[in-house]
């Protein structure tokens, strides 16, 4: 399996979908065109010598978990390793989707601090069970949710880690949620 490579085949998905009654060429997207380039530069790192950064599977001595939330009108929030971390949206985020609020924040949380982790387990737990199901999956029904993903695969790449989400009920949820609205606040987090 190529760590991380779920997001680079959504756009192919999406054209075959439209694609299925039409006989004869088919015009590539331009987005089914850059995620081909994608998988064509991953198959050739494939075959180079110390490639193991690309497959998962390896046994994992170090687990981190996080949990997030960040659907209020507020920011978001996440909680991991002990410390709060939170920001606020901008005004070009506040109109985005609660999936997609769910989302950015996690994935911000990951990139800033999944350097310092060696190639752990990340468990992040959420209570938006369309982000669980889209993180494990690696695939988003929109434009913008395959994009964060890809940012997530990217860093998964680049560090060796894994992703895995859990949905957590939204009552137990409590310090991502308050961090989300305001309530509290952590340590400063650009989303």
């Amino acid at each position: 399996m190529v760590r991380g490579s779920r997001p680079y085949v959504r756009s192919m998905w999406d054209m075959q979908k439209k694609l299925k009654r039409k006989r004869g060429r088919i015009s590539l997207t331009p987005a089914a065109k850059a995620d081909l380039r994608w998988w064509a530069r991953a198959l050739s790192a494939v075959e180079a010598p110390g490639v193991g950064g690309w497959w998962g599977g390896r046994s994992r001595s170090r687990v981190v978990v996080l949990a997030s939330g960040g659907a209020g009108d507020h920011g978001g929030g996440v909680w991991g390793g002990g410390r709060l971390y939170s920001g606020e949206w901008t005004e070009e985020q506040l109109p985005w989707s609660v999936p997609l609020k769910e989302l950015a924040p996690p994935v911000r949380a990951v990139e800033e601090l999944a350097s310092g982790w060696g190639g752990a387990l990340v468990v992040l737990a959420t209570d938006s069970i369309t982000n669980a199901y889209a993180i494990n999956a690696g695939s988003s029904t929109t434009g913008t949710g395959t994009a964060w993903l890809k940012r997530l695969a990217e860093v998964e790449r680049a560090t060796g880690i894994d992703v895995v989400a859990l949905w957590l009920p939204r009552e137990l949820n409590i310090i991502p949620d308050a961090l989300s609205k305001g309530l509290i606040h952590g340590l400063p987090m650009n989303i």
